[in-house]
């Protein structure tokens, strides 16, 4: 399962947005952003919107493209 930072990541560099297109979206520092999508910190819930909003996607449509990307084993 991939981590709501790695969505994020996919989901930005989909649509070609640089970290520092985001920091001018958000108002979030550029190091704060780097380390939610290293995994390095924790993401809050107004972060989350903060940046699913400058991304447009909704949190839903993150969270889907995280579950997505597991891989899961018959049993």
């Amino acid at each position: 399962m991939l981590s709501i930072g790695q969505g994020i990541y996919i989901q930005r560099v989909e649509k070609g947005v640089t970290q520092a297109n985001l920091v001018d979206k958000t108002g979030i520092p550029q190091s704060n952003i780097s380390n939610i999508e290293k995994g390095k910190q924790d993401i809050t819930v107004s972060t989350l919107f903060k940046i699913c909003r400058a991304l447009e996607i909704s949190p839903s449509d993150l969270l889907d493209c995280c579950y997505k990307n597991t891989t899961r084993k018959s049993v």
